[in-house]
């Protein structure tokens, strides 16, 4: 059986003191699926774990065969929060794809 390995990243910036920052659960997925599969749903949960609300401006793709997105921008301390995703391929092989927070 033919399988597809997938790699999926989640870059962010630095977090500095000065700064809001956010504390990811993880921050690399890799998976090897079945070529009878055409998407893969995934999720990058995390953390605010500073004394200040923080937004969130921008959730980028590498490419168009990844959506990701938040329900919402905004972040009150210790407040929690998910990235969520769908990773859609055509044919076999390794794939490679980022995410930047």
């Amino acid at each position: 059986m033919d399988k597809k390995q997938i790699m999926i990243f989640l870059s962010m910036l630095l977090c500095f003191k000065s700064i809001a920052c956010l504390t990811f659960a993880s921050q690399l997925i890799e998976k090897t699926l079945d070529n009878d599969s055409r998407f893969y749903l995934f999720n990058f949960k995390f953390v605010n774990n500073s004394d200040k609300k923080i937004k969130i401006l921008s959730v980028e793709n590498s490419c168009s065969c990844i959506v990701a997105d938040l329900n919402k921008k905004i972040y009150s301390p210790m407040e929690t929060g998910v990235i969520e995703g769908r990773f859609m391929w055509s044919g076999e092989g390794y794939y490679e794809r980022k995410i930047t927070v």
